[in-house]
């Protein structure tokens, strides 16, 4: 597995370190400062090339736009390398090198060990539309947001039966192209890849460049942070595994560095020229948000909202409005004000309504359990077998006491109760009360519980800190900043204890007494969970299983073997074809899990629900002719997946004609059989 994953890492990371590290340069921050920051603009500035190259029609591949981005980002760099952006806390080598470490080890830990292979797939219903459309991307060449859809290629945009392509925010999308493209030879193994690379180095480093600007790069808390960033289930680690909502992965960890970005915007100690720079980078960092996953802005938003209303009353100026000056705690007051009236308008706003109205989770539980849940940090109990972190959640509870204690940093902690609040209602609420709190989210748990999750990082660190702090003056050595080699191997041994006792109880423990589910036997903790959850949506998943992976595999290799790679095939996306096209490459023609599209009438309509009388039926016969399908495929029975819910809104009358077809329907030649899957040739046309 590593020899296919490796290499793919290491393209994610020429993807997605190398165009922002050198505007970062360009732009005068520091070399450690420009690989934290590199992300945020990576995707930033892929994503809107994406949009230019595609818009001008021109093919968006590593030569023709990584290579010209990247050398003229060099080119700005050397003619800028003078100017350095000032005040900005040391981030050293060693410190960055303990992040990455933390990460990888994390991560391996969390993620790469639960996979069976290296082209394994999650299948949920988001999968179908991301690995689908990053097919199309590859084939075409063109990874625009406003362009976005599994159906791209001219002869597949003529019997799209879906109306796509449209807008959707395509950054991740487009660095996994770009990684694809750079000779990954698997979508797959590319998915993979980026979502390692995201959860090893992007979340990692962007998290030490939040909290170096906030600790102003007091080392103790600094190196906390560094465990407290890979603690939390919710974030990174549930959404390697849940939807999949790979977009969010992205987006949420973009979250801090673009946070950072906006925070140099307005120091007010900077002159022109490094505000400036400062506004270019956080134009880009946000543009990096709204096209990997527009969501993400909104979490920023809940970090940034208490964070200038706490700047406006440090200042302690007045500020003058017509003939009155009004003191700095009312502007304060006034500003939350106005960026609530902003939430509600766009909460309400027509655009938003698919999104803040969705409903689909019907997850409501008492206040009291809502409470015992965000106090133990199981955000998302009763959504999924949850029993929290209390550990952790001692440690934030420490961090949250100690920012109320001290005046500069206590926004951290109005960010967090902002975030409790949110999960607390999302469980609580009902209607409009829940969408206005958690719809930019979908109301969606786990969604709504990462951002509860990254509010909590730096009070967890900060609550790290102070432990060391107590152990430190129970054996009488005194711990500071420096460099004491006893206090350093004190902290570093007490940071160690506390990483153990925050992942150990992830191993099974053996119980006689109490059970979290009475079959296991076992005390099953969140991180346990967890990883046995990754474990299954990789391995154990009913929807596509590998036994369909290597028939649809086998099926396009006979395809193309008789000519005719290009050939439309006829199938019923809930048996789990619906991923065939991303991952075989075969032009299926049904490419998302959408049960009514065709309903009303149409071809796709008619080819659904009479395809087994194309024989007999003329008009079914028109239809296969218009579309020009040559092939229908058949996996195995439809079946409940008990991990991924599939077919809770399936009808089986609208798909009847295609999963009546069988050897001894008329008009359909058998060309292949595995089992209960089959490949028919159409030759009643």
């Amino acid at each position: 597995m590593w020899s296919e994953l490796f290499p793919a890492v290491l393209a994610s990371c020429a993807v997605i370190f190398v165009p922002g590290y050198l505007m970062g340069r360009a732009l005068g921050l520091s070399r450690s400062w420009s690989v934290c920051m590199a992300p945020l603009p990576s995707f930033g500035l892929i994503a809107l090339a994406g949009i230019l190259y595609g818009t001008l029609g021109v093919a968006a591949q590593p030569l023709t736009l990584l290579l010209p981005l990247s050398l003229l980002l060099a080119v700005l760099a050397l003619l800028g390398r003078s100017f350095r952006l000032p005040d900005l806390p040391r981030i050293g080598w060693g410190m960055i090198a303990l992040y990455l470490a933390m990460g990888l080890v994390a991560t391996t830990f969390m993620f790469v060990r639960m996979l069976p292979s290296a082209n394994a797939v999650m299948t949920g219903r988001d999968l179908a539309h991301h690995i689908n459309s990053i097919r199309a991307f590859v084939s075409t060449q063109s990874f625009s947001s406003l362009r976005m859809g599994p159906y791209l290629l001219s002869q597949d945009l003529s019997v799209d039966p879906y109306a796509l392509p449209g807008f959707y925010p395509a950054g991740w999308h487009a660095a996994v192209t770009l990684v694809v493209q750079m000779g990954v030879t698997e979508i797959s193994v590319a998915i993979n890849a980026v979502n390692v690379t995201i959860s090893s180095f992007v979340w990692p480093l962007g998290t030490l460049v939040f909290l170096a600007w906030s600790f102003r790069g007091k080392r103790r808390p600094l190196a906390a942070g560094a465990l407290a960033t890979v603690s939390f289930m919710a974030f990174p680690w549930y959404f390697m595994k849940f939807g999949p909502i790979y977009p969010n992965l992205a987006g949420f960890s973009l979250v801090f560095p673009c946070v950072v970005a906006f925070m140099l915007l307005v120091e007010p100690a900077w002159k022109r020229p490094a505000r400036l720079r400062a506004l270019a980078l956080f134009l880009v960092g946000g543009v990096a948000l709204a096209l990997t996953q527009p969501n993400a802005i909104f979490v920023a938003a809940v970090i940034l909202v208490p964070y200038v209303a706490a700047r406006i009353v440090s200042s302690g100026g007045v500020l003058r409005v017509l003939l009155h000056e009004l003191p700095s705690g009312l502007v304060a007051a006034l500003w939350v004000v106005a960026c609530g009236l902003v939430w509600l308008a766009l909460n309400r706003a027509p655009f938003m309504s698919d999104v803040v109205g969705f409903g689909l989770w019907g997850y409501r539980i008492s206040p009291w359990e809502a409470l015992v849940n965000v106090a133990t940090l199981a955000y998302q109990a009763f959504f999924v077998p949850d029993l929290g972190q209390p550990l952790l959640a001692l440690l934030v509870l420490l961090g949250l006491v100690w920012t109320l204690r001290n005046r500069r940093l206590r926004w951290m902690s109005v960010s967090y109760v902002a975030a409790a609040g949110i999960v607390f209602g999302n469980a609580t609420m009902g209607g409009l009360a829940k969408q206005l709190l958690s719809g930019f989210w979908y109301s969606d748990p786990p969604r709504v519980a990462a951002v509860a999750a990254l509010c909590a990082v730096p009070l967890a660190a900060l609550g790290m800190d102070w432990v060391v702090t107590g152990v430190s003056r129970a054996l009488g050595v005194r711990v500071g900043d420096g460099s004491h080699l006893t206090a350093s191997a004190l902290t570093s041994g007490t940071l160690a204890a506390l990483a153990i006792l925050v992942f150990y109880p992830g191993v099974r423990i053996p119980t006689f007494t109490f059970s979290a589910f009475p079959s296991s036997g076992r005390i099953e903790t969140q991180v346990e969970q967890t990883r046995l959850q990754v474990q299954e949506a990789y391995s154990q998943y009913g929807f596509y299983t590998t036994r369909e992976r290597a028939f649809a595999r086998n099926c396009q290799k006979l395809i193309e073997a008789e000519g005719e790679a290009d050939a439309l095939v006829i199938n019923n996306p809930f048996d789990g074809s619906a991923y065939a096209y991303g991952d075989a490459g075969m032009r299926v023609y049904f490419r998302e899990l959408s049960e009514g599209i065709g309903a009303d009438g149409g071809v796709e309509a008619t080819v659904r629900a009479r395809l087994d009388h194309v024989a007999d039926d003329p008009e079914v016969r028109a239809a296969v002719n218009q579309l020009g399908a040559r092939y229908v495929i058949r996996f195995e029975h439809l079946k409940e997946d008990k991990a991924y819910s599939m077919l809770w809104n399936y009808d089986h009358d609208l798909w009847k004609g295609i999963d009546s077809v069988n050897e001894g329907t008329p008009g359909f030649e058998l060309v292949m059989r595995q089992g209960d899957m089959a490949l028919y040739r159409i030759s009643a046309t």
